[in-house]
C-alpha cells in the first residue's frame, strides 16, 4: 500500500513538472503578430513601466521579432527614440486589427521628435527598420494578435 501512495506522488509530480514545461514553451512561442500573412515573434508592454522602457538601452532586435504595444484604451500615443541605439519601423494596429499607420527607418538622431499616428490605435509594434518595405506592409493590412498571458 505503502509503494502506491509513492508511486502516485511520483506520477503526479511527472505530470505536473511536464505541464509547467510544455506551458512555458507554449507562451512564449505562442506570442507573435501576423501582418498580411507575415509573422513577427513578439515581447509584449502591456504597462506603463513597459511601454514607457519600450527598446530603450537595448543594442539590436532580432530580425523576425518586435515589441507589442498593448494599449489601455484606443488614442493617439507618440513615440519618441530616446536613449535608442537602432532604427525601427513602428506600425500603429487599430482596435479592428488592421494596420491604421506606418511610419518607417526611424533612427535615435530623431530624438526628441515624436511620431503619431493619423488616427488612433489601440496597439503598436516596433520591428526593425526595413521589415515594413521587404514585407510590402500596407495600410489596411490585416493583423492577427496571438499571444497568451
Amino acid at each position: 500500500m505503502k509503494w502506491t501512495y509513492i508511486i502516485c506522488g511520483v506520477v503526479c509530480l511527472c505530470a505536473l513538472l511536464t505541464v509547467a514545461t510544455l506551458r512555458n514553451m507554449t507562451s512564449s512561442a505562442s506570442q507573435y503578430v501576423e501582418i498580411a500573412g507575415h509573422t513577427v515573434a513578439v515581447e509584449i508592454a502591456d504597462d506603463e513601466a513597459e511601454r514607457a522602457q519600450g527598446l530603450s538601452g537595448r543594442k539590436s532586435l532580432d530580425e523576425g521579432s518586435g515589441l507589442l504595444f498593448i494599449f489601455p484604451s484606443e488614442a493617439r500615443y507618440g513615440f519618441w527614440m530616446k536613449d535608442m541605439r537602432f532604427a525601427i519601423d513602428i506600425v500603429w494596429i487599430s482596435k479592428e486589427q488592421a494596420v491604421a499607420h506606418i511610419v518607417e527607418n526611424v533612427t535615435p538622431e530623431t530624438y526628441p521628435s515624436v511620431f503619431e499616428p493619423s488616427q488612433p490605435a489601440l496597439y503598436a509594434l516596433e520591428v526593425p527598420a526595413g521589415w515594413v518595405a521587404s514585407h510590402n506592409i500596407q495600410l489596411g493590412d490585416p493583423v492577427a494578435l496571438r499571444f497568451a498571458f
